[in-house]
């Protein structure tokens, strides 16, 4: 990657991400060969660097760019499609009385990107609530999908999980999400807040929500933060948001990650956003908070459930058990992992 202060030339977002990749020549233009393209395209940056050479601050090997388009035009055709089975969807569950909020790339290409094109997606994600997980399953299977894995035990899908997926025929993914992240950040989140001050964005010529800004900044620190690859595609995310959405303040970020239990991985996914897009782009004080903050052992016990020695299904489970707000639901969920555990063994 290229240094801070040379990425941070051009104040785009949407170009600084593009630039974390290539170098420049004696006279400051910006290339990119084959390889740059493919590791942009592993970041998730492809739509980014369609932008970028068109508006013609970039430069490209003809091999270079035979392999942007086939692989443009590959991600259109499949957007296109993603986004008519999204709407399909919506409208399926909406018929049956469940409401959806539409999560992650497909929202944020339509409500926080000028054009579409720029954020790319591969399947389709969704927000139900968890009392109606079974009906929204159910809903998907009886139309000739099957769910990638089954639920552990019962009540595992409607309180403890972070989703459902489910794949049809063609092998197009519905994520059906209960609330924002696996484990124990999962379950510590207030999933009743998501619901709170939609964004309206039309697709595919139908009427949909998005979260909030606000939760979608959120949404996005916790997918950089948790996610086996940090890809620079959900900083460029953290910096769109801000970007369309002025009003959205330190203060209400941090109130937010530290009321929710969450404000680890929100600090990682600043920090981390911050080294590839300078602190220009943050809201005023949000970097000094995630500078400043204590990291205590309990945040590096819960993150080692994600990253580290503890990275595993079963102890990850653990870890979202004792994420849940009401001893009830913990006790509850305790008794599934334990029969689980003893069935296993059986």
């Amino acid at each position: 990657m290229i240094p801070l202060a040379d990425a941070t030339a051009d104040t785009d977002p949407v170009a600084v991400a593009v630039r974390q990749f290539g170098s420049p020549d004696s006279a400051g233009r910006w290339h990119y060969s084959t390889s740059d393209v493919l590791s942009c395209d592993d970041h998730g940056l492809l739509g980014a660097v369609a932008h970028v050479l068109d508006a013609g601050r970039l430069e490209m090997s003809d091999d270079a760019r035979a392999v942007t388009a086939t692989l443009c035009e590959r991600a259109t055709s499949e957007a296109v499609l993603l986004e008519s089975r999204a709407a399909a969807a919506i409208d399926t569950l909406h018929q049956r009385g469940m409401r959806t909020r539409v999560l992650k790339g497909v929202a944020a290409a339509h409500v926080d990107y000028e054009d579409p094109t720029i954020r790319q997606f591969g399947d389709i994600d969704l927000l139900v609530r968890g009392d109606e997980m079974a009906d929204a399953v159910a809903t998907f299977v009886g139309l000739g999908y099957t769910r990638h894995f089954a639920e552990p035990f019962a009540g595992f899908d409607e309180h403890i999980g972070k989703g459902v997926a489910v794949e049809d025929r063609s092998r197009t993914v519905i994520d059906l999400h209960r609330t924002l992240a696996l484990g124990y950040y999962g379950t510590r989140l207030p999933v009743t807040d998501l619901w709170d001050d939609p964004t309206p964005f039309e697709l595919a010529g139908a009427s949909m929500y998005a979260l909030s800004p606000l939760h979608r900044f959120v949404h996005a620190a916790l997918h950089l933060a948790l996610s086996p690859m940090r890809k620079i595609s959900n900083g460029l995310d953290l910096c769109t948001i801000v970007r369309r959405t002025p009003e959205l303040s330190a203060s209400a970020i941090i109130d937010v990650a530290e009321r929710w239990g969450c404000a680890r991985p929100i600090a990682l996914a600043i920090g981390a956003t911050t080294e590839w897009f300078g602190d220009d782009w943050a809201p005023p004080g949000l970097i000094d908070w995630c500078n400043q903050r204590t990291i205590t052992l309990a945040d590096r016990v819960v993150m080692s459930t994600y990253d580290g020695t503890l990275a595993n299904s079963r102890l990850r489970s653990a870890a979202a058990v004792v994420g849940l707000r009401s001893a009830a639901e913990r006790r509850r969920a305790m008794r599934g992992l334990v029969a689980r555990g003893h069935h296993e063994r059986e």
